[in-house]
């Protein structure tokens, strides 16, 4: 359906410019040189086709990008009415664990959108698109965005330590490293440590939790692109950017085999203060 609209669009548009060409041509063609671009001008001044161009291509592009949005939000909530996801708008807050993941408090302000939710047996299941925003212009003006899309599991009676996960960049890392940068490697799996940067606040209980089942799950499943963070009885994944139903469908399953492999090593944090859990606010 996308493609037959981005179609019509650039058929509009061709429409649009060839009939300018054409008509100034076809009007001129009798003339001498001197005379046509002279006559030329005036027609555009009579008939307006560059006003034509500007008030019909314009508003165009604009509806052009509005319908792509429309669309989007479309296939969104088709989705969640075939899979049993409740959908919102514009979600307050995410459900689960009262703490926040770290990447929810990067920035000044923020907001979600597009959320989707579902309980699938013990798992409650989030996802929703995450825009934050950073610094303020003089006028009071935000001065950057930042986009995201979030999935989150969180399960009761299951704990995480607070850690981490990206991919990491060989050059920029090792620079981190020598500033002292951190990133918990393991010996016996240079294969993830060669992939990942891990972090978290108690290395001790992140080691103990990193056995080597968690760390091959993690190596498995992993697609590039992808960031981590698991915090309590809740697990994130999360992309940069507002992804379609697509993308959000494969970080879904992407997830549910990782926290299907993490949530049962039976760790438990001796760090972890008591959780207050968060009612589902899409009910």
């Amino acid at each position: 359906m996308k493609k037959f609209f981005i179609t019509i669009f650039i058929v509009l548009q061709c429409f649009l410019f060839n009939g300018y060409l054409f008509a100034g041509k076809y009007y001129n063609s009798y003339d001498s040189i001197g005379n046509r671009r002279e006559r030329k001008e005036s027609f555009l001044e009579k008939d307006g086709v560059l006003e034509c161009i500007v008030f019909l291509g314009f508003p165009s592009i604009i509806g052009f990008v509005f319908l792509i949005f429309y669309l989007r939000k479309k296939k969104i909530k088709d989705y969640c009415e075939k899979n049993y996801f409740i959908y919102e708008d514009y979600p307050i807050s995410l459900t689960g664990p009262s703490e926040s993941f770290d990447i929810l408090t990067f920035g000044d302000s923020s907001h979600f959108s597009n959320g989707m939710y579902k309980q699938k047996g013990d798992i409650e299941i989030n996802i929703v698109e995450y825009t934050t925003y950073k610094g303020l212009s003089k006028t009071g003006r935000r001065k950057s965005s930042y986009n995201y899309t979030l999935c989150q599991l969180y399960k009761k009676n299951v704990q995480f330590p607070a850690f981490s996960i990206r991919e990491e960049n060989a050059i920029f890392d090792f620079l981190g490293s020598m500033i002292g940068g951190q990133d918990i490697d393991f010996i016996e799996d240079k294969r993830f440590s060669d992939t990942f940067v891990l972090q978290g606040d108690c290395e001790s209980e992140i080691r103990q939790f990193f056995g080597n089942k968690v760390r091959n799950s993690f190596t498995k499943y992993h697609k590039r692109g992808y960031y981590y963070e698991g915090k309590g009885s809740g697990f994130l994944l999360y992309v940069k950017g507002h992804v379609g139903i697509n993308k959000k469908v494969e970080m879904l399953n992407t997830a549910l085999r990782i926290f299907n492999d993490i949530s049962s090593t039976g760790f438990v944090s001796s760090n972890l203060p008591k959780e207050e859990y968060r009612n589902p606010k899409y009910y």
